[in-house]
């Protein structure tokens, strides 16, 4: 059947902030699921690292066997 795989992430540890999203469509028969989702993170760094702020977006194609 069908189900909504989600997931949901935010904090901060030898970053500033971070957060991260991810939802989409999935289908399972018998053993096998697929899933396409999208996912966004954000990644915030103090103004001294070199790198200070990341962000990522993009879609997801998941195979999951159960066993």
């Amino acid at each position: 059947g069908l189900f909504i795989p989600y997931y949901l992430d935010a904090g901060a540890g030898g970053s500033q902030f971070t957060w991260e999203i991810a939802s989409g469509l999935g289908y399972q028969t018998g053993p096998v699921a697929v899933s396409l989702t999208y996912r966004y993170l954000s990644l915030e760094q103090g103004s001294s690292a070199v790198v200070q702020r990341v962000t990522l977006g993009g879609p997801m194609m998941m195979v999951n066997l159960s066993f």
